[in-house]
């Protein structure tokens, strides 16, 4: 037994452990035909909420219902294309495993997130500019969802630029000194 292992506290689960019974195992064809249905289910439904608000969308108000479900719905139609663009590929080349069935159920919701923190950011002036058209909006939105995690890493950049702290301040303030 190693010091980590007498810890008292949280400890971090061994991913390899944990996945490493679904990443060998092929994806069943049902759970590949289920995941289809899922996603372009979620594709269908977002389109069609879409369809029904689209022609009194109003984006003057960041916050309002609609705007905040038009760009979710867009930003997960647009991940749930990303997982069926990730599923078609992984299947193609042999690689489709269990593994990705998580990625696969979670993409979609993943994209609907990030893309209403993009439209907040965006309708906030944070990233350096205010977006005003309803369509560059919504276009915002459908990137943001099909590419989630660009998205956010380009998030976290600007969160990091915005509150970057002097590193000697930081090493100051760790040691206890007042000087």
């Amino acid at each position: 037994m190693n010091a980590a292992d007498t810890t008292v506290g949280y400890h971090e689960p061994n991913t390899d452990t944990l996945t490493a019974p679904l990443k060998d195992k092929p994806m069943p064809a049902t759970q590949v035909a289920l995941s289809i249905v899922y996603s372009c289910a979620i594709l269908l439904g977002a389109f069609w909420w879409l369809r029904q608000v689209g022609p009194g969308l109003n984006f003057k108000e960041p916050l309002n219902q609609q705007a905040l479900g038009a760009v979710g719905s867009l930003g997960a139609a647009m991940g749930a294309v990303h997982s069926l663009a990730s599923l078609g590929q992984h299947a193609g080349k042999g690689t489709l495993t269990q593994g990705w069935l998580t990625f696969y159920l979670t993409r979609p919701f993943t994209g609907a997130g990030v893309a209403i923190i993009t439209m907040l950011v965006l309708k906030g002036g944070l990233g350096g500019f205010v977006v005003r058209e309803n369509v560059a909006i919504l276009a915002w939105a459908a990137l943001a969802g099909l590419y989630s995690q660009p998205a956010l890493d380009k998030l976290k950049e600007l969160f990091a630029t915005i509150f970057k702290t002097n590193d000697k301040a930081a090493a100051k303030a760790e040691s206890g000194r007042t000087d």
